[in-house]
């Protein structure tokens, strides 16, 4: 095999496994405290993971602190984040012993601005250390967009997403922790089809000058 027909079939191939590929999440690292008494847990302190649905967007919670020194789990009791999108939105179902909310600039989250969408827990229920909930949230219309999510929260606010936490080495402390960096954004799949597809056009070129 000539090396111009090797270039262009392992240029092939990762075109096609470009296309391939499913879209990948953005990620919010909760990692910035701002109100509440100095922690030792390390950040981030949490995760929020966004991924692209049918209609909507499907988020994942993760509490990454740990528990008390007496052994108990730390409690994250909710996440705050904003929506500027134009479409109404429809909101899931929560998981057992949580609830949605959604009212422009609705809710506060202390020390930090204004937000649009809460999911909280209630009563004694709370996301422990380690523990991970998916949730997800529907368009009324058009499918939902990344960057309709990722917006400081309002008034004063500077965080895209803001949670609270309690019972968090070493005394139990309880702090409110938030993001102001989106940390990882990845091209949808029609931006990677078009990569693939000049990748491969231009292979292709050159072996017609050959």
């Amino acid at each position: 095999m000539r090396p111009q027909t090797r270039y262009a079939v392992a240029l092939t191939a990762l075109a096609v496994a470009v296309i391939a590929s499913p879209a990948s999440a953005l990620v919010l690292s909760l990692d910035q405290l701002f109100s509440g008494p100095p922690t030792s847990a390390p950040p981030p302190y949490a995760r929020l993971d966004l991924n692209p649905i049918a209609g909507g967007m499907e988020f994942t919670l993760t509490n990454l602190t740990p528990g008390t020194l007496a052994g108990g789990s730390s409690k994250l009791d909710n996440v705050y984040f904003n929506y500027s999108g134009a479409q109404a939105l429809v909101l899931q179902s929560a998981p057992s012993g949580a609830n949605f909310g959604y009212s422009s600039n609705g809710f506060k989250a202390d020390g930090d601005g204004w937000y649009d969408i809460l999911f909280a827990y209630t009563g004694g229920n709370f996301l422990a250390s380690n523990a991970s909930v998916t949730f997800t949230i529907m368009g009324d219309t058009d499918p939902m967009n990344f960057i309709d999510l990722s917006v400081p929260g309002g008034g004063n606010g500077t965080y895209y997403v803001a949670s609270h936490f309690q019972s968090v080495v070493p005394t139990g402390n309880s702090f409110w922790a938030g993001t102001n960096e989106v940390t990882q954004a990845v091209p949808e799949p029609a931006t990677m089809l078009l990569l693939g597809s000049g990748l491969v056009a231009a292979v292709v070129a050159r072996r017609r000058k050959s």
